[in-house]
């Protein structure tokens, strides 16, 4: 099965961010993630966890005033998905730039939910896809390098 990506439908009914797109599964139309794509190109990241996690990542990156001018897209896809059906990106050549694993909700929501943000952010910055003024360097993070 291959998750695709609807650019029609809206992954986040209430934020203004008409670029935050909405990943379904192809055969079950199953929500599976979303996608922030930016107006200018440049790297494509995926950003895996599980889906309160991405669901709150994704809500508040949508959020971000700045971010239609991000080069390159964020794909953030629910772990348990990601791992029943697979994921073929609809990214140049097939392949992701960088991915990371977003940290676990067992923890405090908020505290869990913030360094998911920053996590994303983060890495955002150091591959050019934001100039990231005000994000913090100390943040803890958890990288999954694709090999």
């Amino acid at each position: 099965m291959t998750i695709l990506s609807l650019a029609a439908r809206r992954c986040i009914q209430d934020a203004p961010a008409p670029f935050v797109e909405i990943l379904t599964c192809a055969d079950s139309g199953d929500v599976a993630g979303g996608v922030l794509a930016g107006g200018l190109s440049g790297p494509d990241v995926l950003a895996v966890g599980e889906a309160a996690m991405v669901d709150a990542v994704l809500d508040r990156l949508s959020r971000l005033p700045t971010l239609p001018w991000m080069r390159g897209s964020l794909h953030l896809v629910y772990i348990d998905v990601f791992e029943r059906e697979g994921f073929r990106p609809g990214v140049r050549n097939g392949e992701f730039d960088e991915a990371i694993l977003l940290p676990s909700c067992r923890t405090a929501a908020a505290e869990a939910t913030d360094l998911g943000y920053w996590t994303v952010l983060r890495l955002a910055q150091r591959l050019g896809m934001i100039a990231g003024r005000g994000v913090p360097r100390r943040i803890p993070a958890i990288d999954l390098r694709v090999v």
